[in-house]
């Protein structure tokens, strides 16, 4: 859960030391603090920052070259309302130790929705009344907000793909939020001293909306770092072989386009599409980190089972997404002659990609061989695939930490 952010608008020093004081006695270590000493400060600050609570003196110095005013803390206020720039807090809470404006104190904050609390050096009263509404909203966040956490991971089959995630030594365990169908899974690893959070989530179908659709709702609900999609994929026969691991860069959606008629009057498909391409840093890293024939042989010894003839390998290369399921020798014929250098064909990364980007968040799609998008095709090799893809995801993440991407 991320901290309450307080902000206290208040410049008497003492007053304010004393109530973040009481507050860290009371919460430990649940919130973070910041403080200005005046209005013109405060409004600033707030357009930076979205606090939870203000708690914002009555009588208060317009800016920094003036002088307390009763009504400045008021003022401050009605003006934050008006600022589409602010950030408004959820709570405020008005503070005087002035006993004279006490009684016009409680109307001002009354006619504006707030309260006022009276403080006191030799009482607790005013605190109590703070520390109830802080109290409230650490409750309101541990139940409804998410945590934020470092990678998410999203497959499109829950078996086999998701069920290989789940076979990683990552501590998995259910989570769940209010209101959302989906099931969550968190877990964490361990890399270089730190310990990187991790939620994994299956797409209800396969196929690019749904995969888009999940990517998307992850990013805004965890705030991941790094958003990685895996599981498997249709290679191009003669280019990759049966297990490897593809890391897509570029991808597109192969179906995007035009139908036309052409000059013999004759049905034609203008291909016109968008492509979605890895991150250079992330592309440099794949590209070191396959010159590594430890990393294959890794991935390739934790598999108990049968595994497909040659020595496992690593791609970087151009993944092109469909919304149909190629099974015939000529369907991918049309797919290469538009992009010469593609090496695998399957339903999701482009989607996943694209949607990580617009939420700005980092994408990564890792998918590994299991057919090849012809007659021949079969489910013979998909747990090894699916498996081959999560497990080098976990050889790559302390990599990928180390380099600060997640």
């Amino acid at each position: 859960m991320s901290k309450v952010r307080l902000i206290i608008v208040d410049d008497e020093i003492e007053k304010v030391r004393d109530i973040a004081r009481l507050l860290a006695q009371r919460f430990s270590d649940d919130f973070d603090v910041a403080h200005v000493t005046n209005a013109q400060d405060a409004r600033l600050r707030m357009r930076e920052t979205r606090f939870d609570i203000a708690l914002i003196d009555v009588n208060l110095p317009a800016s920094v070259s003036s002088a307390p005013s009763a009504k400045a803390g008021f003022d401050l206020f009605d003006m934050l309302k008006v600022d589409p720039k602010v950030n408004l807090p959820d709570e405020v809470v008005f503070v005087t130790a002035r006993e004279e404006l006490e009684e016009e104190a409680v109307v001002e904050a009354s006619q504006r929705g707030a309260t006022v609390s009276f403080y006191r050096e030799s009482a607790n009263a005013w605190i109590d009344v703070l520390a109830g509404r802080v109290g409230y909203i650490i409750a309101r966040k541990k139940r409804h907000q998410a945590p934020r956490v470092d990678v998410a991971i999203i497959t499109a089959l829950s078996s086999p793909e998701l069920d290989a995630v789940l076979k990683l030594a990552f501590g998995w365990s259910n989570y769940s939020l209010g209101g959302d169908p989906t099931p969550y899974y968190m877990g964490t690893l361990k890399a270089n001293g730190r310990d990187i959070s991790v939620v994994a989530a299956c797409a209800p179908r396969k196929g690019m909306p749904l995969s888009a659709a999940l990517a998307a709702k992850m990013a805004h609900i965890f705030k991941p770092k790094l958003l990685v999609m895996v599981g498997i994929c249709a290679g191009i026969r003669g280019k990759v072989a049966l297990g490897d691991i593809i890391v897509a860069d570029p991808t597109w959606d192969w179906g995007s386009g035009k139908q036309a008629l052409s000059a013999d009057e004759l049905s034609v498909f203008r291909a016109a599409p968008y492509q979605s391409g890895l991150k250079q840093n992330i592309a440099a890293l794949i590209q070191a980190a396959g010159r590594d024939p430890a990393l294959c042989a890794g991935v390739r010894g934790g598999w108990a089972g049968k595994v497909p003839e040659g020595q496992l390998a690593v791609h970087l290369g151009p993944m092109a997404s469909g919304a149909s399921v190629l099974a015939d020798d000529r369907s991918v014929g049309p797919i290469v002659e538009g992009h010469r250098e593609v090496v695998a064909v399957e339903m999701e990364a482009y989607a996943v990609m694209a949607a990580a980007d617009l939420c700005g968040t980092t994408p990564l799609v890792i998918k590994s061989v299991c057919d090849f998008a012809d007659s021949e095709k079969s489910d013979n090799w998909q747990a090894y695939a699916s498996y081959t893809s999560a497990a080098y995801l976990a050889h790559l993440l302390p990599k990928l930490a180390e380099a600060e991407i997640c």
